[in-house]
């Protein structure tokens, strides 16, 4: 049975108002009962419900920092900036993972509702899930949520991201001046900012005169002419592009456009343009916002800012 303050103060002969006092180091008790009532607690091995005292006063000090995966490198990187950002701020944050699990990330933000924290930092599941019950909860009341890289699909969402579009016409402007004239864009729809990727991709190739496609299928590739390009969202899907069509793409001239890192082999190409995004940047704006909110509900927002990426870094590959 855990040691309550009732059983404390029967141990000391006080009321309970007194040992809540006592153990507070509240000025009205005398110093002589205070050391009493600490000596008793100690004794007994009492230790405060830190959580019933955090609902008492209406605040926690802590932020959630709710991501998909830890093995993700991006999203380790955006809770280490936010963790930074939080402390400064005197609040502590505590790391919860999804695992890209519909029921952990509903229960998850059920249990937000049910103020164990502050405010919270979420970075939504690969596949996003707007009609939430949970999430639509906490945005009725205005709760202090910031949403991470990606929205969950909701108007109303507050959201820190890159400026994924400018970021990707960006980079399809300079592969068509590195020379490419056909490019495939390997991105699928997996949530709002692939689907933002992929059409700025199509959009600005076709405004610039390229043959473009969002499904290089091997005839395609085969029948085509001139420097290729692929743009993807990673490294990891040019490379499975290029191991799917092996045949088809012998002999052709490669250009790569990703984000965020290029690490090179194993398939050649003279170039390969890397979008380089600002994650430490939006995991503090994003901190900024929330800690804002807790202080000032009026300056909750939905607005969904769009930072631009920190640089496009041109990498020449030699094999």
């Amino acid at each position: 049975m855990p040691v309550t303050l009732k059983i404390v103060a029967q141990a000391c002969g006080v009321d309970l108002s007194t040992v809540s006092r006592a153990l507070r180091g509240d000025p009205r008790v005398a110093s002589d009962t205070v050391l009493r009532v600490r000596a008793a607690a100690e004794r007994l091995g009492y230790r405060a419900n830190l959580g019933a005292r955090a609902l008492q006063a209406g605040a926690t000090r802590i932020v959630w920092c709710v991501v998909g995966s830890l093995e993700s490198t991006f999203e380790r990187s955006l809770a280490q900036s936010a963790a930074v950002a939080v402390e400064a701020a005197g609040y502590d944050l505590l790391l919860v993972t999804h695992r890209d699990d519909d029921r952990v990330y509903e229960r998850l933000l059920a249990r937000l509702d049910q103020s164990v924290a502050d405010a919270a930092l979420v970075i939504p599941g690969t596949h996003v899930h707007p009609r939430s019950v949970a999430l639509q909860a906490l945005l009725r009341r205005r709760y202090p949520l910031v949403f991470l890289d990606r929205s969950p699909g909701l108007a109303e969402a507050p959201t820190v991201t890159t400026d994924n579009a400018a970021a990707t016409k960006e980079l399809v402007r300079r592969l068509a001046a590195a020379g490419v004239r056909r490019l495939a864009v390997c991105i699928d729809d997996a949530n709002d900012v692939a689907t933002t990727r992929r059409e700025s991709a199509l959009r600005e190739a076709n405004r610039l005169g390229l043959s473009v496609t969002s499904k290089p299928s091997a005839a395609w590739l085969a029948a085509g002419r001139g420097v290729l390009g692929v743009f993807a969202t990673s490294q990891g899907e040019v490379h499975a592009l290029c191991a799917a069509h092996a045949d088809q793409l012998r002999g052709t001239e490669l250009r790569f456009a990703v984000f965020d890192t290029w690490v090179g082999e194993p398939y050649p190409a003279p170039l390969a343009l890397v979008a380089v995004q600002d994650f430490a940047g939006m995991a503090r704006r994003a901190a900024e916002r929330a800690l804002a909110a807790v202080a000032d509900p009026a300056a909750w927002s939905p607005v969904v800012e769009r930072l631009p990426p920190l640089r496009i870094v041109a990498v020449t590959a030699r094999f």
